[in-house]
């Protein structure tokens, strides 16, 4: 599949995601412009899931049943989320203990020897970017949750990941891997993860400057 391809179609499941109905018509529009004259970039994404997805997403969009920023919702029906404590009681704490933990890391998801964790609190046109790794293939854009991942990580880290994937022509690095650290996830938060490829690991209080990391 081509990057421009996949590009969209990212873009088209974030705007969802984010309620944004506007952009998500607008990607929708492109995608389909680009399937009616070029359908052979299109193989690989019919032979995985993302196809059927896709499809549901495009009849929701067209039948403008996307939750959109405005929506509201009555007081009596809204959740409240609790999040759990943590040693921590900022998320700049955790965050150097991962730098300081970068070894660990590295191992728990496979990477190159030469993996380094190389900027914090990265700005994109998406937002910034709390951590961000690389090694000698792949470039690692991390979201980090002190306490639990709830549904709005979704959203982040899928657009951090369409920011670097922006970048593969550059040729810098050849491949990008989402990450999504917390110190817990409920079902839901890891087959959403697991359906735009992003991993899921869960950190645990080590020392003060460490932690330990374990895939989810």
């Amino acid at each position: 599949m081509s990057n421009l391809v996949e590009t969209f179609y990212y873009q088209i499941y974030n705007s969802v995601l984010l309620g944004d109905l506007t952009n998500a018509k607008m990607y929708l529009t492109f995608l389909r412009s680009e399937y009616e004259t070029n359908e052979e970039k299109f193989e690989a994404l019919k032979s995985d899931y993302r196809w059927e997805h896709l499809v549901k997403l495009g009849n929701a969009i067209d039948n403008n049943q996307v939750l959109t920023k405005d929506f509201k919702v009555e007081k009596d029906n809204v959740v409240v989320r609790y999040e759990d404590e943590t040693i921590y009681k900022k998320q700049d704490d955790l965050v150097k203990a991962i730098i300081l933990s970068q070894n660990d890391l590295r191992m728990c998801l496979g990477a190159e020897s030469d993996f380094y964790c190389t900027c914090t609190e990265l700005e994109t046109k998406f937002g910034r970017v709390d951590l961000v790794a690389q090694d000698k293939q792949t470039v690692y854009p991390i979201e980090v949750k002190k306490n639990g991942a709830f549904h709005d990580c979704i959203g982040q880290i899928n657009k951090y990941v369409i920011h670097f994937e922006l970048g593969l022509i550059n040729k810098i690095y050849r491949f990008v891997q989402g990450v999504v650290i917390a110190n817990s996830f409920d079902e839901y938060i890891i087959h959403e993860l697991c359906k735009i490829d992003v991993v899921a690991v869960k950190y645990k209080f080590k020392s003060n400057q460490q932690v330990e990391f374990t895939l989810v």
